[in-house]
């Protein structure tokens, strides 16, 4: 089991999940609640993700150019 991660099962086949019986069929309920859970919590996480996401690829341009420069730091805990 992961953290935040949601777990449930549906009683189908990989095919039979996309084309379920109704609106009220469990697997659909499972899927459709966990998508608008999701859709949601969106606006609360992207701007933190895509902000991460900008400093990591900041610092792996830094590391390059650094690398490119021939500047090593050495980091001794």
């Amino acid at each position: 089991m992961l953290p935040d991660v949601v777990y449930f099962g549906i009683a189908n086949t990989h095919s039979g999940m996309c084309k379920y019986e109704s609106k009220n069929s469990p697997g659909y309920l499972n899927v459709s609640t966990t998508l608008k859970l999701w859709i949601q919590d969106a606006p609360k996480y992207i701007p933190q993700r895509q902000e991460f996401e900008r400093k990591l690829r900041r610092q792996a341009k830094q590391a390059y150019a650094d690398e490119l420069l021939g500047v090593f730091v050495s980091n001794t805990y």
